[in-house]
């Protein structure tokens, strides 16, 4: 069973009591059905969105960016597909003609998921139509997040690139090129940011969440 609410703070609450595999899976199209059912409500927009995950996250954001998987779960023919996947370090290969665009990355000397294996991935998902980037970071391991301070420094720039390409979303270009104004750019509670960091970034008096 799937309760999924919003409380005070308009966050996007989701408790399950479901076991088994999947269960995440169902937990976020239940949150993604909730936010197009009351995206007047609650100031977002229900089309241009991107879903993004590193490791296991990686794998749910890739099944939830599937339109079939979509379909499947929810019965509704009216829930937009994500414009852009971003992926980080994950051993995930399934492939399908109803992936959505994929941004992909991953260190050489990672130990649990191959660099390789995502590079076939998306070279697959390139085959079918379905717009791709990967990048491989000589050297780094497992986890290496935002790549502050290593090779992968900027990756998440150029992820909001990618998805900016896919959705046409005008701000997302803006949010590019502000996070070279360090002013610009700011948490929800008014802390200064250097770049563009995952979760909501005020960038240049907008809402931005990645």
């Amino acid at each position: 069973m799937f309760l999924c609410g919003v409380n005070e703070r308009r966050d996007i609450i989701v408790s399950d009591t479901l076991t088994g595999i999947g269960k995440g899976e169902v937990a976020g199209y239940l949150c993604h059905a909730y936010i197009c059912d009351h995206a007047d409500e609650l100031g977002a927009s229900r089309t241009g969105y991107s879903l993004s995950g590193g490791s296991a996250g990686a794998r749910m954001a890739a099944t939830l960016g599937n339109s079939a998987n979509l379909y499947s779960l929810t019965g509704r023919t009216d829930l937009p597909q994500a414009s852009a996947v971003i992926m980080q370090y994950t051993g995930y290969t399934t492939v399908s003609q109803y992936d959505g665009p994929t941004y992909a990355c991953c260190g050489t000397s990672d130990g649990i998921a191959s660099w390789r294996t995502m590079q076939s991935r998306l070279e697959s998902l390139s085959a079918l139509g379905i717009p791709t980037e990967f990048h491989s970071y000589n050297g780094l391991p497992h986890g290496f997040g935002l790549g502050t301070g290593t090779v992968a420094e900027g990756w998440l720039i150029d992820a909001v690139r990618f998805w900016q390409q896919q959705s046409g979303a005008n701000d997302i270009r803006s949010a590019k090129a502000n996070t070279r104004q360090q002013n610009s750019i700011y948490s929800l509670n008014g802390t200064r940011r250097n770049a563009i960091q995952k979760g909501i970034n005020i960038v240049d008096g907008k809402k931005v969440a990645f």
